[in-house]
């Protein structure tokens, strides 16, 4: 009976006995591993994408007479034209005749211009080609956006008698901007 008393004291002063610490190399499936392999990583710095110089006009022409044809122009330093084409126009092929004022209507901050920039380039605007025209109407409106985006030659997207969502999308930023 004392040689089963000793068995049992060992056995339990065996199963409550701490093991050494190990040294082990942390992976993502051990949490509580002891020995950190690095320090904690530095994040990489966010390059901001250089969208500027940026220009963009709206404008938007009746395909039958020139009063009420309006543009909207917002230049890269945030100033914001509007105007409306207050006659009718002798020559169709020139839909504007009326200038834009000498003041602007409003000025943007420069934040203001770089998420304006920003929405234009992530709206798949410029992935849509040049013209985007419903062929079986021959009336109505024709809408160009020109853009300059990032030093890019300046392009011309138009939408006529169309809803084109990322043109509507860019049109409505445009406008919005300008009130």
């Amino acid at each position: 009976m004392r040689g089963g008393l000793l068995a049992l004291v060992l056995l339990f002063a065996a199963c409550s006995k701490q093991p050494a610490p190990r040294k082990t190399v942390p992976r993502e499936s051990h949490a509580d591993a002891t020995v950190p392999v690095s320090p904690t990583p530095t994040p990489t710095p966010v390059v901001p994408v250089v969208l500027r110089p940026f220009r963009i006009e709206y404008r938007e022409m009746t395909l039958i007479r020139c009063k009420g044809n309006t543009r909207v122009k917002i230049e890269d330093d945030g100033r914001v034209f509007a105007v409306e084409q207050a006659e009718d126009c002798i020559d169709r092929r020139r839909p504007f005749t009326t200038p834009y004022p000498a003041q602007p209507l409003r000025t943007l901050s420069p934040e203001e211009v770089d998420r304006l920039a920003a929405s234009v380039a992530g709206s798949g605007l410029l992935e849509l080609p040049d013209q985007n025209v419903n062929e079986r109407v021959h009336d109505g409106w024709r809408q160009e956006l020109e853009v300059e985006l990032a030093g890019q030659p300046a392009r011309i997207i138009a939408a006529q008698n169309l809803e084109v969502p990322a043109f509507m999308k860019v049109r409505a930023l445009v406008l919005g901007a300008a009130r």
